[in-house]
């Protein structure tokens, strides 16, 4: 649990500093730059300390999949923040914790009803949230649900699949390795697609140490999402992740300074007490 918490605050970091260099480098390229560091990073951990599963697990198909359906999910979250209103991304994110506990619930026969008190206090406290910062005009558009929907679908199956994986005994590592690699490889195919390859080095001369900086956040926060998943399973994840958006405020306020309202003080509370909760 404590290893999910982290991550989630390690990703609130990291949105804060997407969103600062998205100002400055084309999306695809940032993705790409990032992932060319973290899946780097990830390969020499592996090869020092898990070689001898690299070469049995490091591109099993299971893997592969998961790490497919992740940037998926990915891809299409980027959309939605930029063209939605924030209370549908907080619709499917729910609906998405419905998928995912009526999967463990009735296929793999955990009890989901013994976190449902904590459970019921974060999304309250997620709703609260939403309501305090629902500013942008109403979702309408059948494209951005389709998007919503297949990035609901993407992560939750890039979630269970992983899960699995960790049930094999195969080292949060391995997935982490190539779920970047596959980030990397997808992202670059879209940069050549769009035409953007050019500014490449110009991006990474100017802002190398940022995305740097930037994706050792966000490797530090998968290497404990992954382990914190390993021993919990993807509902307590799912959950957890309503929290993102409310940590984002928190840091957003400690560092940036930004205003914070009351309604965000109760969101955070009513967070913070469903997870002393579970």
């Amino acid at each position: 649990m404590i290893l999910l918490i982290l991550s989630i605050i390690l990703f609130s970091l990291n949105n804060i500093l997407w969103k600062r260099n998205l100002l400055k480098i084309e999306t695809y390229n940032l993705i790409m730059l990032r992932a060319l560091f973290t899946s780097s990073i990830s390969f020499f951990i592996v090869i020092i300390f898990y070689k001898n599963q690299i070469f049995n697990y490091a591109f099993r198909p299971t893997i592969i999949l998961g790490s497919l359906f992740g940037f998926l999910g990915l891809i299409c979250m980027l959309y939605i923040i930029k063209n939605v209103n924030l209370k549908w991304l907080g619709f499917y994110n729910l609906l998405g914790i419905a998928f995912s506990a009526f999967y463990l619930y009735f296929f793999e026969k955990v009890e989901v009803l013994k976190y449902s008190s904590g459970i019921l206090s974060i999304i309250l406290g997620f709703l609260i949230y939403v309501k305090s910062n629902n500013k942008q005009p109403a979702l309408f558009h059948f494209k951005s649900h389709l998007m919503a929907i297949f990035m609901t679908l993407g992560f939750q199956m890039a979630a269970l699949l992983h899960w699995k994986n960790l049930e094999s005994n195969i080292s949060p590592f391995i997935i982490v390795f190539n779920q970047e690699f596959i980030v990397f490889i997808c992202a670059s195919l879209m940069v050549l697609r769009s035409n953007t390859f050019k500014y490449t080095r110009t991006y990474l001369k100017e802002n190398g140490i940022q995305i740097f900086s930037m994706a050792i956040i966000i490797l530090s926060a998968l290497i404990c999402s992954f382990f914190g998943l390993k021993i919990t399973n993807p509902l307590l994840s799912n959950v957890l992740s309503l929290s993102g958006p409310i940590t984002t405020i928190f840091l957003g306020y400690t560092l940036l300074k930004e205003k914070i309202s009351f309604l965000d003080v109760v969101a955070i509370i009513f967070i913070i007490l469903g997870i002393l909760i579970i």
